[in-house]
């Protein structure tokens, strides 16, 4: 999705491990987890790779 990627673009400083960045932009798209799930969240998933993974395990998400 090119609007994550600008987002990551945007915020990455070059200082900060790409994982957290892309951890935090998994954070502000899929939240706690209460909610509903963004549509395509499956790419989303994909996109925000191992950032994404370790906010949706910290969260709780099973799926």
């Amino acid at each position: 999705m090119v609007i994550i990627e600008e987002v990551t673009k945007e915020l990455d400083d070059e200082t900060i491990d790409l994982t957290v960045l892309e951890e935090k932009v998994a954070a502000e798209y899929f939240g706690d987890g209460a909610g509903n799930w963004p549509r395509f969240f499956t790419t989303y998933r994909w996109v925000l790779g191992e950032g994404g993974e370790k906010h949706l395990t910290h969260i709780s998400y099973s799926g």
